[in-house]
Parts: C-alpha cells; structure tokens; sequence
C-alpha cells in the first residue's frame, strides 16, 4: 500500500523545515505509522503530491481517481 500525502506548505515554512528535510520527515513518519499499524495494513511508502486531491460537493476524496 502507498500512502499519498499532500504536505501543508505554509505550515512547513512556520516551522521552518526545508523541502529537503521533508524526505526525512516523511520516513520518519512512515516508520512510526508502520510500527502502529498491524501487518496486513503497513503502508509500504510515502508518495508527496503537490496538488490538492479533487473533491465532491461534500469535500470528501475522490478515491477512485488515486487508485492504481
């Protein structure tokens, strides 16, 4: 499983992280998810997106779009 993850660019620039360090973060981030999760759920890695996902009128995901 991939997880897809939108980061928040403005409150990356508050805390002052680097689009550099953010790979870091992310794996950080990952392991700590993965050592929650159980097994038949661990998500296998992080891919950074830079738009927003589409929504519905309702602002829920349109899953079926990221679906591979």
């Amino acid at each position: 499983m991939i997880g897809l993850v939108v980061p928040d660019t403005d409150l990356m620039e508050q805390q002052g992280v680097k689009p550099g360090e953010l790979d870091k973060i992310m794996k950080e981030n990952l392991q700590q998810l993965n050592s929650d999760m159980p097994g038949y759920s661990k998500v296998s890695n992080i891919e950074l997106r830079n738009e927003e996902f589409e929504k519905t009128p309702k602002r829920s995901i349109k899953r079926f779009l990221y679906q591979r």
